[in-house]
């Protein structure tokens, strides 16, 4: 304590924005956790292949709940800085007061640019899309999203000032400022990455104007100041530091530290998400490409329509509960777990599930135990296009809330060959909290010598292959 002087701790708060709850982690000086917030999420389906989510109603009130509930265990004038995280490759028109003008639109679950997808790609060509955007145009592109609404909701395409991510919808109310992440952009098709600026080229001779998307800058950079009226009523102080942020991949990856060249990255959610961390730019087909975390690496990323929700699905359906010491493993029966059609490496919304394999021996248990065999499967798949261009794992990092199921874990260590590192006990939010600490700096490596930060980055639980099994398997 300074002489004649209370000091006062310093507080910074990371917020993840889901499909379906918004968390929040506020840390102290030393990186401890000391006030966690929930808040659930309307997520909404109009119709057949459209996906929103109503940004004011859901997000802003939602950060204003967030806020209410940690006000009651810290200052919420004494938190120094603030990171959001939301949804890859989800995006809302604002009017030219920062006003939305439509519901957000979702990443590549919502399939209403399907047409627009294929009219784009057949019209460029997959070399020049792959030379100048990184890959061929999806359902998860902005761009092809962008154009539905302009040949569909012309009027909210004229009175459009911005199209936003996700995330700055609530950092933007907070400072005034826009801007997109350049993993995020550059993953979703926005940006030139001979230029790493908006695809104004492209955008132009399509009909677009390339002025409604805003700067794009890096996650750790500062976005602005808490300034606006509606947050300094919340009990923000003016001043407040706000930083970019990102998509929720990048958070969950920091969250843990695997954020260096060679890390990789599984999140096992309701979908799952992968993410290799690289030394240098690099594209491959079928692969969310682009910058990484930090600046100066870069990354190789994807995302998969299996996951906790599969499963959900394939349980309900055969109405058994999954016993795994009921089934042989392997179970040799192959499912193709694509009950939302199948996004990276093929990025085919038209797929469907089915299994393979099937016998007059073949139990209900037997296809619940296949279903999470195909997690492990598509890991592998994944896993072996990588290191035929010369990348190979070590291990795989775990975060999501399959990782609670220690069986699971197990089959998929089995079917990779990989050991798994399981990080039970974090979500992006932490990983939001740790950027809004670093506030900037270059080098943040430091901040990993921190108690709470260090254990934190200590995984709950290593998960060793059976290699017997990992050869059946094979």
């Amino acid at each position: 304590m300074i002489e004649g002087h209370k000091y006062k701790m310093k507080y910074y708060l990371g917020i993840d924005m889901g499909t379906s709850s918004i968390k929040a982690n506020v840390i102290d000086e030393l990186g401890y956790v000391v006030a966690k917030a929930k808040t659930p999420t309307t997520l909404e389906n109009p119709q057949e292949g459209f996906f929103e989510i109503n940004a004011e109603k859901t997000w802003w009130e939602g950060f204003k709940d967030i806020t209410s509930q940690l006000s009651l265990q810290v200052p919420i004038k004494d938190i120094a800085a603030i990171c959001i995280s939301s949804l890859c490759g989800t995006f809302i028109p604002v009017d030219e007061h920062l006003k939305p003008l439509h519901n957000a639109i979702l990443y590549s679950i919502d399939t209403r640019s399907k047409d627009q997808v294929k009219r784009l790609n057949d019209s460029f060509g997959e070399k020049t899309l792959q030379d100048k955007l990184g890959g061929t145009f999806s359902t998860h592109s902005i761009i092809p999203k962008i154009l539905w609404i302009k040949e569909n909701l012309p009027e909210v395409y004229e009175k459009t000032r911005y199209f936003i991510e996700s995330n700055n919808y609530v950092s933007m109310k907070l400072t005034g400022e826009t801007a997109w992440d350049y993993p995020t952009a550059i993953g979703s098709q926005l940006v030139n990455i001979n230029k790493m600026t908006v695809a104004s080229g492209i955008m132009n001779e399509i009909g677009l104007n390339p002025e409604k998307i805003p700067q794009v800058k890096y996650v750790t950079d500062k976005l602005g100041e808490v300034c606006t009226e509606e947050a300094l009523e919340l009990g923000y102080s003016k001043g407040t530091i706000v930083m970019v942020g990102g998509c929720d991949i990048n958070a969950e990856a920091m969250s843990i530290g695997v954020v260096n060249p060679g890390d990789m990255l599984v999140v096992f959610g309701s979908t799952m998400s992968t993410l290799l961390t690289l030394p240098s730019f690099e594209v491959l087909k079928g692969f969310r490409t682009g910058m990484s975390v930090k600046k100066g690496t870069y990354r190789l990323g994807t995302a998969s329509s299996a996951g906790a929700r599969h499963l959900q699905w394939v349980d309900k359906m055969l109405e058994t509960e999954c016993s795994y010491e009921k089934s042989e493993l392997p179970t040799g029966i192959m499912m193709l777990p694509y009950l939302d059609g199948v996004r990276s490496p093929f990025d085919n919304p038209a797929a469907k599930p089915a299994f393979l394999g099937l016998s007059s021996d073949t139990s209900r248990n037997d296809l619940l135990i296949s279903a999470r065999e195909a997690l492990g499967y598509e890991i592998a798949m994944l896993l072996n296009i990588i290191r035929s261009k010369g990348h190979e794992a070590k291990m795989i990092n775990c975060t999501g809330g399959l990782t609670n199921i220690t069986p699971l874990m197990q089959i998929i260590a089995d079917i990779t060959g990989k050991t798994l590192r399981l990080y039970r006990s974090t979500d992006a939010s932490f990983g939001d909290a740790f950027i809004a600490m670093s506030q900037g700096k270059e080098n943040f490596e430091a901040l990993y010598e921190l108690e709470g930060i260090k254990k934190k980055f200590s995984p709950d639980e290593e998960i060793l292959p059976n290699q017997e099994l990992h050869s059946k398997y094979k």
